[in-house]
């Protein structure tokens, strides 16, 4: 079975080893629901990559928002290996009273390393997460969890940060769209070894 990630290059520039897809063979079940986890991911930043941050000024200050989309890891190739994928589900909430951000991703599907794709079980959780009015990132959270598929094992740990997308036309009207990446305070590791790339989150309610 020959995959090769594509979507890696277009989310996290800094990602290398990306190329073109290639099939030898029918797509199992792992493998349909990756190129539509992927399909998704695209879709979603095809209808948010026109949207601005969202004046802090017109952010809510009552009421609650569950925002639905996509979470990608995509990691540069460790010695001797290839670049690795992986695409999940993500459901974050934001209560604007209270000025917090919480949720997680799951479903993840993927490939490590240039290995076959692969279902991921396990969760990735944003906790402690804060909405920040004062200018600057938006949002910022705690960000840890373990994936497991295949035989391999990826950890993710650190912070992510990002902002809330759209300019709402109702006071008190929740932004359509968020974004979240990792920096350089988040971790990653493939099987125990350190690896760098990054992770983002695009989700709208």
């Amino acid at each position: 079975m020959t995959i090769r990630g594509a979507l890696c290059v277009a989310a996290l520039g800094s990602v290398a080893g990306c190329d073109e897809f290639a099939f030898t063979d029918p797509p199992t079940s792992d493998e349909a629901a990756y190129l539509a986890l992927q399909e998704e991911t695209l879709a979603l930043r095809a209808a948010t990559e026109n949207l601005v941050a969202t004046p802090v000024t017109d952010l809510p200050t009552l009421g609650t928002a569950t925002y639905e989309g996509t979470a990608l890891i995509a990691l540069d190739p460790l010695a001797g290996g290839a670049a690795s994928e992986l695409i999940g589900r993500a459901e974050i909430t934001a209560n604007f009273e209270s000025a917090t951000v919480s949720g997680q991703a799951d479903g993840f599907h993927g490939t490590v390393n240039g290995g076959d794709v692969t279902a991921f079980g396990g969760q990735v959780f944003l906790s402690q997460g804060t909405i920040t009015r004062t200018g600057g990132d938006q949002i910022g959270a705690d960000i840890n969890g373990t994936l497991q598929g295949g035989g391999d094992t990826v950890v993710v740990g650190g912070q992510v940060a990002g902002n809330f997308l759209g300019d709402p036309l109702l006071l008190n009207e929740s932004p359509e769209a968020l974004s979240l990446g990792s920096d350089d305070a988040t971790s990653f590791t493939v099987n125990g070894a350190a690896a760098t790339g990054g992770l983002q989150i695009i989700a709208t309610n």
